[in-house]
């Protein structure tokens, strides 16, 4: 039997045995991000061409002929079945904007509305001249049927949910002669707050061009609009997801993904293509409210994860808020659930947008003034203020959309762009950092451990630490000299070609420290191929010093040396998770302690007589018992052997002391054994 096409897309992001190598991960999600970047292109593109193209004629909609609200009567609940136009019952009926009528149309629990408009002669002959065909009347959520004087026209189920432009006889219309159209309108099962005929834009006899014009923007905010936005908000929450997968510890791409996918809700909701248009109308307002508080909630954990809060306190706020607004929504009366879409948008999508915005801000002042580390991240702090207005902005947004203060045209064509305009934002700040990721991982020197698909449990062999002397002498005079010579960076660089050149592995670098490994092979003496190295170390960093001494006269009493310190254990490749993603690393296994033998060797370095000018390198006494120095050449070298010194919390460790300087002579007698 075939796999399935989900089984397979959910094995590729969620395979057990991922790449530990950063490159190979980066490169095993390079076709998810780059290839959601392309298609998010080009449907923007797209879509904008188009939109643009249309929207310049959305603004004109303005029918031919105009037919206010109050030139309709209505009934409500009329006792007879069918109330046509001729039927006694209109000749007293209230007009549809009527104080009563709105109150009995706002509370719902009605059966039956009917509807009455007389269009009189001098409109049906200025809208024939116009060849205003088309009368748009507005919505009319229910089953309803149409008559134009008296002759049914349409019956239409409560399954339609768009507005109702109707096609109007054309041999009546141009017959010139008043024309009477009545409305029968079943609305839909518990729905509240009828307000048939309602339409954002004027209502009246139009010709095909502004009503296709018309047809096509409802098809935009009801079709075209949501879907475009769930796709596009899906494939960026796809991406964020997937950056996020590269990098675990930057949560905010995670909140991200959650918050792009929330975004789209509430628009789908109620376009023509979802199921929740069948529900009846509290179950509908309940889900609505709650998408709202999902947003609200979302929004919320943006902002606190930007500003990288505790996460305990995100998860803590996210959930408290669900809980108590979530709760509300479900113990809220069903009659009320209509009324409170606009304080819920009013002030709850404001307010955790204007929340995330302060908390954006004052991390932003905190790390201006240095943090708790004291060091100045401009770059930081500068996308902090900037992702602080962002949703400033998006919290003034909130507040005059819902408040009013957008015509109908302007909030239908702006809804839910610029909650895409912050994810595009945020996407273009995290597809940078991706970038720049991608460039660091690849100048980041893996070793060849961490490109093995399974990373090896234990290495057995030697740590060498090697340390430059008076590093700090070295960074005060290269400021100094012409140029601005960087004489410890290129010194460091020495001892690597060094140590890659005699087949060591450098774990790490910095400062002015290096530390490599060589691996115990079968058949070779790891210490005598540390000493090996270590003599070639001395021997670049011999050459370089001859180099910087015939450039600048004020080195000639300078010379480059180091201290080093050998210790024999077993070690292990792990990947460290890091702000600028996986990072290389390594941990001491077993009983060994290479690492923390090593550092001690290197402090008891200082405590040797003899020439503090010198490179020398310390191993204990039992490594070189372990792995005996067989080549005559690197046992002369030894100056010291079997000397007790006393270390860190009054170790005492019986030592060796190598001599790397090629200024030793061979003929020097080692220090005895029983020498203190």
């Amino acid at each position: 039997m075939p796999t399935p096409l989900w089984t397979r897309v959910a094995r590729f992001l969620y395979r057990e045995k991922k790449p530990t190598d950063p490159a190979q991960l980066i490169r095993h999600d390079r076709i998810l991000i780059y290839g959601f970047s392309t298609v998010l292109l080009f449907a923007f593109g797209l879509f904008s061409f188009y939109f643009v193209q249309d929207a310049q004629t959305w603004y004109n909609l303005t029918p031919q002929v105009v037919v206010e609200k109050n030139e309709w009567q209505v009934l409500i609940d009329p006792p007879e079945a069918e109330v046509l136009s001729q039927s006694p019952l209109w000749v007293n009926a209230p007009q549809l904007n009527d104080e009563e009528s709105s109150k009995k149309l706002k509370a719902g629990g009605l059966k039956k509305v009917w509807l009455k408009l007389v269009l009189p002669a001098d409109k049906i002959k200025k809208a024939a001249e116009l060849q205003a065909y088309y009368f748009r009347l507005g919505f009319l959520l229910g089953d309803f049927r149409i008559w134009v004087d008296d002759n049914q026209l349409v019956s239409i189920p409560s399954t339609y949910t768009g507005s109702i432009d109707l096609a109007l006889p054309i041999y009546k219309m141009n017959e010139g002669k008043e024309m009477t159209v009545v409305i029968a309108l079943n609305p839909r099962e518990g729905a509240r707050n009828i307000a048939p005929l309602t339409l954002g834009v004027e209502s009246g006899l139009v010709n095909y061009k502004t009503g296709a014009a018309f047809m096509k923007f409802n098809h935009f905010i009801n079709r075209s609009r949501p879907l475009a936005l769930f796709f596009v908000y899906s494939v960026f929450s796809l991406m964020f997801f997937s950056l996020w997968r590269t990098n675990r510890i930057q949560r905010e791409y995670l909140h991200l993904a959650a918050y792009a996918i929330v975004c789209s809700l509430p628009d789908l909701l109620f376009s023509d293509s979802f199921t929740t248009n069948r529900l009846k109308d509290g179950a509908a307002h309940t889900t609505y409210l709650i998408i709202v508080m999902l947003q609200a909630a979302a929004g919320l954990s943006l902002g606190l994860s930007f500003a990288r809060s505790n996460s305990k306190i995100i998860a803590k706020s996210i959930w408290t808020f669900l809980f108590f607004g979530v709760g509300f929504v479900l113990m809220a009366p069903v009659s009320s659930l209509s009324a409170l879409r606009q304080p819920m948008n009013l002030v709850v999508m404001p307010l955790v947008f204007f929340v995330g915005a302060v908390t954006c801000l004052l991390q932003a002042l905190w790390l201006s003034r240095g943090g708790l580390s004291g060091e100045f991240q401009p770059k930081r702090v500068v996308r902090l203020f900037s992702f602080s207005g962002v949703l400033a902005a998006l919290s003034v947004y909130y507040f005059l959309q819902f408040n009013g203060n957008f015509d109908y045209i302007t909030k239908q064509l702006i809804t839910g762009f610029p909650s895409l305009a912050l994810v595009v934002f945020l996407g273009l700040v995290a597809l940078t950092d991706y970038y720049q990721q991608n460039k660091l991982i690849k100048r980041i020197p893996i070793s060849a451990y961490h490109r093995r698909a399974q990373l090896p449990a234990k290495l057995s062999g030697v740590v060498a630490m090697v340390d430059l002397k008076n590093s700090e002498t070295y960074f005060t005079l290269a400021g100094q000299l012409d140029g601005n010579e960087s004489i410890v960076p290129t010194a460091l660089s020495n001892i690597w070609k060094a140590v890659s050149e005699n087949g060591g592995t450098i774990l790490r670098a910095e400062g002015d420290e290096v530390v490599a490994f060589f691996e115990g092979v079968a058949g070779e003496n790891p210490v005598q191929k540390a000493l090996v190295a270590m003599d070639s170390v001395a021997k670049h960093l011999g050459e370089y010093n001859q180099e910087l001494q015939s450039r600048y006269v004020e080195l000639a009493d300078q010379q480059l040396h180091f201290r080093a310190a050998i210790a024999v254990g077993d070690i292990k490749p792990i990947w460290v998770e890091g702000v600028s993603g996986r990072l290389p690393g390594w941990n001491q296994v077993g009983e060994s302690m290479a690492f923390v033998e090593a550092a001690r060797l290197l402090e008891i370095e200082k405590q040797v007589d003899g020439q503090v000018a010198a490179s020398r390198v310390l191993l204990q006494t039992s490594v070189t018992n372990n792995f005996p120095v067989t080549e005559e050449e690197l046992a002369s070298r030894f100056s010291i052997l079997q000397k007790r010194f006393v270390g860190k919390h009054d170790r005492i460790y019986l030592v060796n002391v190598y001599q790397a300087d090629p200024i030793i002579k061979s003929s020097q007698v080692p220090v005895a054994a029983n020498q203190n």
